[in-house]
């Protein structure tokens, strides 16, 4: 739900920023701070609930907990442990599609360079 709020003022922003930069001849920076604590402890649940303990052995990314979190949401199992594993590469290909799709949606042009070429 977070990201889809930053996301509705994005079109907003971008038009400020525009504005500001080529208006006023001002430099604009834009700062987005989270401390990732919610993201570590959902990985260390994961952990948790995997029977694995100890420490984290690589950095926690957001944007992957929360593709993997609207996988789990949307898309439930109700399968035991060997079923899943079963279709583990059903779900492999799942979120290389998603990847693909993501990939793609960020080489389009962005708001800020569309309400550019509407200047």
């Amino acid at each position: 739900f977070r990201q889809m709020l930053l996301s509705a003022k994005v079109p907003a922003l971008a038009k400020l920023t525009l504005e500001t930069v080529h208006e006023r001849g001002m430099a604009v920076v834009i700062g987005l701070q989270s401390t990732g604590e919610a993201n570590i402890n959902q990985a260390l649940a994961d952990m948790a609930a995997e029977g694995k303990d100890g420490e984290m052995d690589d950095f926690v990314s957001a944007p992957a907990v929360i593709l993997r979190n609207l996988i789990n949401k949307q898309f439930p199992v109700t399968s035991t442990a060997s079923q899943v594993r079963e279709k583990a590469r059903m779900w492999e290909a799942l979120y290389v599609h998603v990847y693909e799709m993501t990939r793609r949606w960020k080489q389009a042009p962005t708001v800020a360079a569309a309400a550019e070429a509407e200047v």
